[in-house]
């Protein structure tokens, strides 16, 4: 069963940064929270919240970013609670330049079974390739 979490969690992840919203009715709750620390200076707000919010903040961050890539480096699941250390890379579609950024991010799910929050932390570069560096 954790597995199954795991991947469902997964799959959220990848169809969220790749600019798919056809699993965020299926995956996220009604209320779902995401927040990452961009977001007070993209949004003036550090939290997202809500399915429709979410919608548009993919197809908005699809617009600004193509050819998506996610690597998730490391797994840590307990209970409803699972955790993913992450990176990204795509094209920035106003420079034409590929970036790079990683992070680290809590997913809580509901009674459900469903995305109930998303709370993230990210930086360039990201965790691993600080490691790397």
């Amino acid at each position: 069963m954790e597995s199954n979490k795991i991947e469902t969690v997964k799959k959220f992840l990848i169809a969220t940064y790749t600019g798919d919203t056809s699993l965020v009715d299926s995956h996220a709750s009604e209320n779902i929270k995401i927040s990452y620390p961009i977001f007070t200076k993209i949004f003036n707000s550090p939290l997202l919240e809500g399915k429709e919010k979410l919608k548009n903040f993919i197809t908005h961050f699809a617009t600004k970013f193509t050819d998506g890539k996610i690597t998730i480096h490391e797994t840590v699941s307990q209970d409803d609670n699972i955790i993913f250390i992450w990176s990204f890379d795509a094209v920035n579609t106003e420079s034409g330049n590929n970036e790079y950024w990683g992070g680290i991010t809590l997913y809580k799910l509901d009674s459900n079974g469903k995305i109930s929050l998303e709370l993230g932390e990210e930086s360039t570069p990201g965790p691993v390739a600080r490691l790397q560096s």
